[in-house]
């Protein structure tokens, strides 16, 4: 069996449709269908069933899934272990990475910790900031990556056109915008809820420096147009307690949700529920370069360990929540 095939199985979970997987890996979904039916076929299991919405894993298509991070994980610790010792006299350098606190807490620092265990040559630095302050940074440095939300809104970007222009957006995966309330909320009944529903709520959302040019103030901003003006917590404690305490609302996504640095997550857990947008409107998590600087063999190096990186990041989250 080709790993090729171990890779495909990893992005169809990440993505749930053939279609959006298809997209990611920049194939036809023609070609993943054949691909996943070949290697139904090896194993002689069925993997997934194909329904309307998407794609549901069979406990056989569990299993195979573990044992392919499990796999691809392993060729890769290999190739870092044997392979990198002919290039490591070129890996040497710094480079910055960029990110929103989501994107941080889920997925970045816990990436740049390892890359900085197999490459210590290469300096690191991790900016983590308000949605504007990152896009700001990224003009500042030269060898810099960006992981930040892109709303998949045609009609509506909180991108400013000269950051559309002047740097390249690839789509590393999805995620779904999520409502936090606490228990006692009278949305507690609902499955999902509608941007209309939520007019009269009061929101709080965790910001920096100008909130008003943060990502979810912008959607808050645009889609809800709240009656109440939008309270700005200094930390995730206050965030947090907000919602808990005093019924505030807040946003999130769904990924991410699943782990958090400021509070303990069993007690989120227990005092919060995450609930879906109607619409079941989606962000993408994506990888952010500036065109007009070619990248250094650092930055390129981090940018594939990034990349590969990320698909068994979003597994582990998923299988934890």
């Amino acid at each position: 069996m080709k790993i090729e095939y171990l890779e495909y199985l990893i992005m169809l979970k990440q993505a749930g449709s053939i279609n959006k997987s298809a997209v990611l890996l920049h194939t036809s979904p023609q070609n993943v269908s054949r691909i996943m039916k070949q290697m139904e076929d090896e194993l002689n299991v069925e993997l997934f069933k194909r329904l309307s919405y998407g794609v549901e894993f069979t406990e056989a298509g569990e299993k195979a899934l573990e044992l392919a991070v499990d796999i691809t994980e392993k060729i890769e610790k290999f190739k870092e272990k044997y392979s990198k010792k002919v290039i490591d006299h070129e890996l040497n350098g710094e480079l910055y990475v960029v990110a929103t606190k989501i994107q941080n807490n889920a997925f970045c620092n816990n990436i740049v910790m390892k890359f900085s265990k197999q490459y210590p040559e290469i300096t690191v630095n991790l900016i983590e900031d308000d949605f504007f302050s990152c896009l700001a940074e990224m003009e500042i440095h030269e060898q810099v990556i960006g992981l930040l939300p892109l709303v998949a809104d045609k009609s509506f970007s909180i991108v400013p056109p000269k950051y559309r222009q002047k740097y390249s957006w690839e789509a590393l995966n999805q995620d779904h915008i999520t409502v936090l309330v606490n228990n006692k909320s009278i949305f507690n009944r609902f499955k999902s809820i509608s941007y209309q529903a939520l007019t009269e709520s009061k929101f709080v959302i965790y910001a920096r420096n100008n909130f008003e040019d943060g990502f979810w103030s912008q959607i808050i901003s645009h889609y809800i147009k709240p009656v109440h003006p939008i309270f700005v917590a200094s930390n995730s404690y206050v965030f947090f307690n907000k919602i808990i305490e005093e019924g505030y609302v807040g946003l999130g996504c769904q990924i991410a949700s699943a782990r958090s640095d400021s509070m303990q997550v069993d007690y989120i857990n227990k005092n919060i529920k995450f609930i879906p947008i109607q619409n079941n409107d989606i962000f993408y998590n994506c990888l952010t370069l500036r065109k007009d600087i070619p990248l250094s063999a650092a930055t390129k190096c981090f940018l594939e360990f990034m990349k590969k990186s990320l698909s068994a990041e979003i597994i582990n989250i998923k299988n934890e929540s």
